[in-house]
């Protein structure tokens, strides 16, 4: 919680892109105290900071407390400076960052007060006492001893040999109903993993083992997208997540369901980071790889900067995911176009907003949710008592979220769908991919941008600029073994054969805008099934065969 509400100050750029905000003048009292502070202009930081927090409804934070301390201190508004101290030490130390607010050279004015001193040494002796107590769990994080790190699924040779002895329909099964899992030695705590992203970087992530884990029952899996990812330089020590996240867990926990804590920072993040985006497919994949996962029970979500990432996914990689949700958060995108067209199927997103969310406003949500839900948006809504740190203040209150989640299964092969994308990379939605846009092109009548209305926090209304580039869409639906696709700016798309999609036993039609492209039969074609898994580690969605259409003359 601490950490988050520290680094998410991006609203103003969130509402400037979105062509709400056409002006540079900071939009409300938090902003324009960091801003000023940020200037080192600290009369006004702190006149900012001290009208913002007269307000006992104003959430606050220790970082922002400090800083006002600071200000106070810089501005001569020495009266003050006792009581934001005081308040940053209730709110509570984020030990970690001891060295932050102990060298920080512009609080070198608060040093020889005795409030200082009253505040710096209790928050010594406890970060002193938490390092012991960090390597205790770092320790335990490390040992890989007690986890699975292997199994037959990540052998590749043995799937290749797997292949090679197997007709298309054995291999099928035997990919499907594959629970040859190990078991791990302890179960019910966490452990940490590392992934390479790109050509060097090393990239950490926790996963939650069950307590009650049978490695031939497969069991739900949660992926959990942290906040305040766009300010730090370094990761997050990951010692400090099991202990933070426990009481936010909790129903996750008593589900036995595995959880997967990605980490972002400064330039790898899930707000403008691709490769940050993929990583998090490839944790998933590793974990499925290693521990019996029920592909149809994976959920995407997080809170604050990890809501938007879970808008990212629903709206750019939802194949994997059977539901997504957010926690005070803003419902757009910083990358690429914000396609609301994309939450009209099938899985839905939960949303969880507070009713005095400093930096993602409830009306500047509904504004966005409410004209969505009115164009077929998948949003299930809950507004609960609280500000930007809910689920930390008051884990109790979103609880019900876990087993909300839980109810949902993914439809491997849904028969209706509709997909848009400005950047191909990011073109695939279950069976269809979009490979190639062609943006020369006029939109189908059906294809028309979405994008809301909103009212800032000054008041002012405009419409958000959701769509930023071109973009291409398909809509497809199949009934009685014939594949109907509709497209619309789309240059080249692919259709991925799943089982449960058409009856192979019969000819399968495939039409494109009203035009036949094939008739026949469909043979299945293990190269595209091995190779398929080996991306995805998803053995409900195996690929038995796809068909790549060129729509441009």
């Amino acid at each position: 919680m601490i950490r988050s509400l520290h680094f998410c100050f991006f609203f103003l750029a969130i509402l400037a892109s979105n062509g709400v905000i056409a002006q540079t003048k900071p939009a409300n009292l938090y902003d324009s105290a960091r801003v000023y502070y940020e200037k080192r202009d600290f009369k006004k930081a702190y006149y900012f900071y001290d009208t913002f927090y007269a307000d006992p409804h104003h959430g606050q934070s220790n970082y922002d407390t400090f800083y006002a301390a600071v200000a106070a201190c810089q501005s001569g508004q020495t009266e003050k400076i006792a009581y934001y101290l005081r308040r940053s030490a209730e709110i509570g130390y984020d030990l970690s960052s001891y060295d932050t607010f102990a060298n920080d050279p512009l609080a070198a004015c608060l040093h020889n007060r005795p409030e200082w001193k009253a505040f710096i040494e209790p928050f010594k002796f406890k970060a002193d006492s938490a390092m012991r107590s960090l390597k205790e769990i770092t320790d335990m994080l490390n040992d890989t001893t007690v986890r699975i790190n292997r199994s037959l699924l990540t052998d590749e040779a043995y799937l290749e040999k797997l292949a090679a002895k197997s007709t298309p329909q054995q291999l099928l099964k035997r990919l499907k109903d594959f629970n040859a899992f190990p078991s791990p030695k302890r179960t019910g705590f966490w452990t940490l993993y590392h992934l390479k992203a790109g050509d060097s970087l090393i990239v950490p992530f926790l996963v939650y083992i069950p307590k009650i884990y049978d490695a031939k029952k497969a069991s739900s899996l949660y992926v959990f997208m942290h906040g305040g990812v766009g300010g730090p330089k370094n990761f997050s020590n990951p010692a400090y997540e099991p202990r933070s996240q426990a009481e936010f867990f909790k129903r996750a926990f008593e589900q036995n369901a595995f959880i997967i804590f990605p980490f972002g920072r400064k330039g790898f993040n899930w707000l403008y980071n691709q490769d940050a985006f993929e990583t998090i497919l490839k944790e998933i994949k590793h974990v499925k790889m290693l521990y019996d996962i029920d592909d149809n029970r994976v959920y995407i979500g997080g809170h604050s900067d990890g809501g938007r990432g879970a808008v990212w996914f629903a709206m750019n990689q939802a194949t994997p995911f059977a539901a997504f949700y957010g926690i005070c958060y803003f419902p757009s995108v910083y990358t690429g176009n914000t396609t609301l067209r994309n939450l009209h199927n099938r899985p839905p997103f939960y949303s969880i907003s507070a009713t005095n969310d400093q930096l993602f406003p409830l009306s500047m949500v509904n504004n966005v949710l409410d004209q969505d839900v009115q164009a077929g948006g998948n949003w299930h809504r809950r507004i609960i008592k609280g500000t930007h740190g809910l689920p930390y203040a008051t884990p109790d209150s979103v609880y019900f979220l876990f087993d909300s989640l839980a109810n949902n299964r993914r439809e491997p092969a849904p028969k209706k769908l509709v997909w848009e994308t400005d950047d191909v990379r990011n073109g695939k939605y279950y069976w269809v991919s979009i490979d190639e846009l062609d943006t020369a092109a006029s939109p189908a009548g059906w294809h028309t941008p979405i994008q809301p209305m909103i009212t800032n926090k000054e008041g002012k209304t405009g419409r958000a600029n959701f769509i930023k580039h071109k973009s291409g869409a398909v809509r497809a639906m199949v009934s009685a073994n014939v594949i109907d696709l509709q497209t619309s700016c789309v240059g080249e798309l692919t259709v991925d054969i799943f089982p449960e999609l058409v009856d192979l036993r019969k000819p399968v039609t495939i039409r494109i805008n009203q035009q036949q492209r094939f008739y026949g039969l469909i043979m299945p074609d293990k190269a595209k099934m091995l190779e398929g898994f080996l991306k995805t580690g998803d053995r409900s969605q195996l690929i038995l065969n796809s068909f790549t259409f060129k729509l441009i003359p």
